[in-house]
């Protein structure tokens, strides 16, 4: 994964494409969303089957990490390894 990415849709082409429900403001479409900020997502809304928009927080931060800030560096994985990497592992299985 790169380190930053752009977002140019809006809210509402996001949920009119992806079918979902909104009960966010409308957010701003950016050109730098980078690791630890907010990002609009599109999730299935926890013990429903229904899709949902919401705000999460870039970033992987592990069970076993001390300091919560390591979570931005973690961004990349290799594909031959991420399965066994203590960093990754619990997350891509």
């Amino acid at each position: 994964m790169c380190g930053r990415y752009t977002r140019k849709e809006t809210t509402e082409e996001i949920i009119d494409r992806l079918n979902a429900e909104n009960d966010l403001p409308e957010q701003k479409a950016s050109y730098d969303i980078a690791p630890s900020q907010q990002v609009l997502t599109i999730r299935n809304r926890p013990g429903k089957d229904i899709k949902e928009t919401a705000l999460l927080k870039w970033d992987l931060v592990p069970k076993w990490v001390k300091e919560p800030s390591i979570g931005y560096k973690m961004i990349n994985a290799r594909v031959e390894t991420v399965a066994e990497k203590p960093s990754f592992r619990s997350s891509f299985n």
